[in-house]
């Protein structure tokens, strides 16, 4: 009779065995765990990086604006009688004066706050002067920008306020775009007008215009003061010299 023999390959698992398995589960799930730890701590990355971008431009724009801008003079308010967009006074007044001038000239900024104040008091405001202002200088150049923003500010009846912001800057020595959209807001133009009149040049041919008529004029530098009889003053002459040949006018009737 044959032996009996006990059957090979069933029976308990070794604890061994067992380890190793849970082990290996183990440590899957913690690689898993960490993977989606990364993957997480990256997301949040991207997104504070996305953030800083955002601010770092934004930050970057409102700097440059603030240094294109820089500091602004704010002239004192003139009270200026019977203003008719380039010009103040009874249109009606025994005398008449045409200025030719220049946003980027001291003397004609000089003039501006000097013997123009005076000149309102003492014969605008009672009817005796007419005055008008035109520029000198076309073109691209800045002093036709400065001269076609004055008009644009004309446009909403603030012609006389750009014309006392741009002299009051002239120091600055700085009529960028972004200022001269500064002025427009300090004098409380609709900036949005403003703008489509300033950026479409709808006065540069007015401008064109003020300089031809000065050469017919015979104008030659800036200021210059061109009377209704004929009489003209070259420069910032002092006061007097406005008022003598003013009264000499009034006398003679013209």
């Amino acid at each position: 009779m044959r032996g009996w023999t006990k059957p090979v390959g069933h029976g308990k698992i070794s604890p061994t065995l067992s380890y190793r398995k849970e082990s290996n589960m183990s440590k899957r799930q913690e690689l898993r765990e960490r993977r989606a730890r990364q993957k997480k701590t990256q997301r949040i990355l991207v997104i504070v990086g996305g953030l800083l971008v955002v601010v770092a431009v934004a930050l970057f724009f409102i700097l440059s604006a603030n240094q294109s801008v820089g500091e602004i003079a704010k002239p004192e308010p003139i009270d200026r009688p019977n203003v008719n967009f380039n010009a103040m006074g009874d249109p009606n007044a025994p005398v008449k004066v045409v200025v030719y001038s220049n946003f980027l000239c001291g003397h004609c900024a000089d003039f501006a706050f000097g013997s123009e104040k005076r000149l309102i008091q003492e014969y605008i405001a009672t009817g005796k002067l007419y005055l008008e202002y035109r520029s000198i200088g076309g073109g691209d150049s800045l002093a036709g920008r400065t001269a076609e923003a004055a008009y644009c500010a004309g446009d909403q009846g603030k012609f006389w306020e750009m014309h006392d912001y741009l002299f009051a800057n002239l120091k600055y020595a700085n009529f960028s775009d972004a200022r001269i959209f500064a002025f427009a807001n300090q004098i409380g133009l609709n900036a949005t007008q403003f703008k489509d009149c300033y950026n479409n040049r709808k006065h540069a041919a007015t401008v064109q215009q003020d300089a031809i008529q000065a050469t017919q004029d015979g104008v030659q530098a800036t200021p210059t003061f061109v009377f209704s009889n004929g009489e003209v003053i070259t420069g910032n002459m002092p006061y007097t010299e406005f008022q003598t040949k003013i009264e000499a006018a009034l006398a003679a009737g013209q």
